[in-house]
Parts: C-alpha cells; sequence; structure tokens
C-alpha cells in the first residue's frame, strides 16, 4: 500500500504508511482534562500522554494550562485542579506547540478517543490555525472488540480486569499512563492473532465488534 501524505493549514505534515509494521509505529497516549464537554466555549486544562513504540512505554509529558477563563466546581471535586493551581499557567497557545512537537506524526491513542482528538483539533485550530491530521485509535473501540465480554468498556473496567494500576486516576498523565499500557496489552494480543501493520490495527477497530470478535478467534 502506497504512503499517505497529509498537508495541514501550517504545514504541519504528517507521512505514515499502512503497511508499517506496529512494532515500528510511533503512539503517544493523550489524555486532556477540560472545563467541560464543548470545544471550543470549553476548554483545555491539563494536557498528559505517553508515548510508546515497540510495544514499550517511552517518555511522557504533563502540562496543566491557563483556561483564562473559570473552573466549574464539579472539575474541581473530579479532578483536583482548582483555579488557583492554573491562573500562574501558560495559556494554550504557549502550550500547544510544545505539545504538538512531542506528538510530532504518532498515532493519536485515546479512552473515548472522540472526546480527546475532537479536543484537541478543535483547539489547535483555533489557537495556532492547525489541522490534526494523525491516525486516531481508540483503546475503548479496541476494548470491545477483544474484551466484548465485559459489562463496561470504561478505563476503570478495562485497567481493573488487566491488572492496571491507575496513578492519578482524572488526571491527565494519569490516564494517559493507563491508556499506554492498556495499548501495550492490546498490541502483544492483536499481534498474536496475525494483526502486525497499521492499516490493519486501525480496520480492526472500525470491524463491527462480533465481527472482529469472530476474525481474532478464528487466528487461534
Amino acid at each position: 500500500m502506497d504512503p499517505v501524505f497529509v498537508k495541514s493549514e501550517k504545514s504541519r505534515n504528517t507521512t505514515f504508511s499502512l503497511d508499517t509494521a506496529v512494532s515500528e509505529v510511533s503512539f503517544v497516549a493523550l489524555d486532556l482534562e477540560t472545563t467541560g464537554s464543548t470545544p471550543p466555549d470549553d476548554r483545555i486544562i491539563e494536557i498528559g500522554a505517553r508515548y510508546v513504540r515497540d510495544f514499550k512505554l517511552g517518555p511522557s509529558y504533563q502540562k496543566l494550562v491557563n483556561p483564562m477563563r473559570g473552573l466549574p466546581p464539579f472539575i474541581t471535586r473530579l479532578t483536583g485542579i482548582a483555579i488557583t493551581d492554573l491562573e500562574t499557567e501558560d495559556p494554550l497557545e504557549n502550550v500547544l506547540p510544545e505539545f504538538l512537537d512531542f506528538l510530532d506524526d504518532s498515532v493519536i491513542v485515546a479512552h473515548f478517543a472522540t472526546f480527546d482528538h475532537k479536543f484537541l483539533r478543535v483547539e489547535a485550530r483555533k489557537t495556532l490555525g492547525v489541522s490534526i491530521t494523525n491516525p486516531v485509535l481508540c483503546t475503548c473501540k479496541l476494548a470491545r472488540r477483544i474484551l466484548h465480554f465485559l459489562p463496561s468498556k470504561g478505563l476503570d473496567a478495562v485497567t481493573h480486569f488487566l491488572g492496571i494500576h491507575v496513578n492519578g486516576r482524572h488526571r491527565a498523565f494519569g490516564d494517559a499512563d493507563a491508556t499506554a499500557k492498556i495499548l501495550v496489552v492490546f498490541l502483544h494480543y492483536l499481534e498474536d492473532k496475525g494483526i502486525t501493520t497499521l492499516g490493519e490495527l486501525l480496520q480492526f477497530q472500525e470491524a463491527s465488534p462480533h465481527a472482529a470478535h469472530r476474525k481474532s478467534a478464528a487466528r487461534y
């Protein structure tokens, strides 16, 4: 399969080949803490990320962000982050270029990736005029296909089943680190089932859960 070339407004070029072996793909597990669920009205208050390559955990990224607006009390109760923790931090337009350098051309990984990817995409376009074109992998989608028997596929349920300790639940790096560890387990499992390229991995996450289960089970 030919390489895919994607250009953004500000020359953030993302180049990847769907034939790349999973062991050679760079992944960045991402979690965002925010003031709410609707960008751009709601804003990012913390970015956490963990790099994964060749089935191994790599460098990490963690940064608080000044949202330049108030912080709802329920967010403070959920995360433990208070507005006073953010007032002296840099705004997103100063933080985001640094994080995008960390992300580079890696595959974005998140649990319920639609939420984090939407926030990152909207904020990058709003603050920097940049399009985020990296491939996206959702560990919740993978869980629906691999751990189909679990009643819940939420982060708490999946980490509990896999025996993964979450150090800092509802904080960006704690959740991102847990997501990275889930990813490593799933990548090993899928490699054993014959899913060995980026294209096959992205295709697997989009297959219907029942079809994906039958496909992986048939490869024993």
